[in-house]
């Protein structure tokens, strides 16, 4: 998989020799130390909220402004991670084929609302991701939402795990 980024990032490099070649050897350590900086926040932010999508793809996907994503996550209905330039929208919130939010989304994050109130959205989205073995039987409730029409269980485990979190 590794070998897979290092091509990736050749592949860009390769675009711009030219302009690589002007830079002084300073530039182009901060540079490498910077992009390598960026992999490794990619790589970390998918282990601990799983796939996600950024603001322009977000908008694009719904057909929405950026305004409307912004109102959307004031209002609960849509969870969004602040990034560095976008916020990241954990994939499972969305059903892609319908394009469309899932309803299921705002129930979850009331639930946390109701029980820890400005929650930050970084807790949500992990707990989306981790096993859940006492509510969902081992599996995650981002794979819940993708593999089960009733979500009862989903939200009560929701309100089981931000009541203990809550103590």
């Amino acid at each position: 998989m590794a070998a897979a980024v290092v091509e990736g990032v050749v592949a860009e490099l390769e675009q711009c020799q030219e302009q690589i070649a002007e830079l002084t050897e300073q530039e182009a350590n901060e540079l490498g130390h910077s992009a390598g900086e960026q992999i490794a926040a990619a790589v970390a932010w998918s282990r601990i909220v799983g796939d996600r999508l950024d603001t322009s793809e977000v908008a694009r996907m719904l057909g929405v402004t950026r305004q409307a994503l912004a109102k959307r996550q004031r209002s609960g209905s849509l969870l969004g991670l602040r990034g560095r330039a976008t916020t990241w929208f954990p994939v499972w919130q969305f059903d892609t084929r319908e394009r469309c939010v899932r309803p299921v989304t705002a129930d979850l994050i009331a639930a946390f609302r109701e029980h820890l109130g400005d929650v930050d959205p970084v807790l949500v989205a992990s707990w989306a991701t981790t096993a859940q073995d006492e509510d969902l039987g081992g599996a995650t409730p981002s794979e819940w939402i993708e593999s089960r029409p009733d979500h009862r269980r989903l939200i009560e485990s929701a309100h089981r795990a931000t009541a203990r979190l809550a103590q």
